[in-house]
């Protein structure tokens, strides 16, 4: 989920609490979703972007 991830990535800035009630989620749903595992679908994504970045920065090396 998005929010999620928004959360987690905000953590440091703003309380949880906080931010799971001004985006309207609970806390306990937003805790579930952190210790979730990720999906396998999340897992191939991952890896197919560290595979790609390599490329895609020797890529714009050469174009510039």
């Amino acid at each position: 989920m998005k929010v999620f991830g928004f959360i987690v990535a905000r953590k440091a800035e703003h309380s949880v609490e906080a931010m799971c009630r001004v985006l309207g989620v609970s806390r306990s749903g937003f805790h579930a979703w952190e210790c979730r595992a990720l999906s396998d679908r999340a897992l191939g994504d991952a890896w197919l972007t560290e595979e790609v970045r390599p490329g895609a920065q020797e890529i714009a090396r050469h174009l510039r």
